[in-house]
């Protein structure tokens, strides 16, 4: 199975699109390519027609720019309560009338994928295309940036907070002290061993590097000037 990557970002509507063909697409689009469809899937919510925009999520297969470049063929194999020919018409009925209004949508989303250390933000659009007798929803990258995997990108990027990790620095700390009888320079609440700036530097870097540490060993582990931990 492929690793399962998460992905939040915002949609923006561009051309003279009325809203009843706003409501139509959300809605034939989430039938098709939602959350109900299986592991990897797109979602729209949040919609706001007079602001052209909504929320977008979802989780990728690989990457959830995999996820928008196949995602014509995942209507087209779509057989839920209806056959295959008739998802695929219904789509190409869709996407005529966008093409025909000329319309389009701007895509803007942040991308994470903990197994491969993939951490992006990419801006592209969706644009009605004919190829091969078909019509299809075509994904097109305009602008990506990759961002170093750590606990402060992804708490920048808006991804997670610092709720969402299980260890926290306070913890770290604290097992630090009970553990070696260290503390960090600051620490004046406690009598210990105060680290030097370098050691306290490289603990640090090692839990912005280990977002996902369980316990504070997985940390402790990795740093060269303690004694082993197990």
């Amino acid at each position: 199975m492929a690793n399962i990557s998460s992905a939040i970002g915002t949609l923006q509507f561009e051309g003279e699109w009325d809203k009843s063909f706003f409501d139509k697409f959300i809605k034939t689009f989430n039938k098709y390519l939602d959350d109900q469809a299986g592991d990897y899937y797109i979602k729209i919510s949040n919609e706001n027609f007079e602001n052209l925009e909504a929320y977008i999520n979802g989780c990728g297969r690989w990457s959830f720019d995999n996820n928008l470049s196949l995602l014509n063929r995942w209507v087209h194999d779509y057989q839920v309560k209806q056959s295959k020919e008739e998802s695929i018409a219904e789509w190409n009925d869709l996407l005529k009338e966008m093409e025909a209004q000329c319309l389009a949508i701007n895509v803007y989303y942040c991308d994470e994928e903990s197994g491969m250390e993939l951490l992006v933000e990419i801006e592209g659009s969706l644009t009605p295309l004919q190829k091969d007798n078909e019509m299809i929803l075509q994904w097109s990258i305009c602008n990506e940036e990759y961002y170093s995997y750590n606990r402060n990108n992804l708490v920048a990027l808006k991804l997670y907070n610092n709720d969402n990790f299980e260890l926290s620095m306070e913890e770290l700390k604290n097992d630090l002290y009970q553990k070696f009888g260290l503390i960090f320079q600051n620490d004046e609440n406690k009598k210990g061993t105060k680290l030097t700036l370098h050691q306290q530097s490289q603990i640090e870097k090692e839990f912005n590097e280990q977002p996902f540490a369980c316990e504070s060993e997985d940390i402790f582990n990795e740093l060269s000037f303690l004694p082993e931990t197990i």
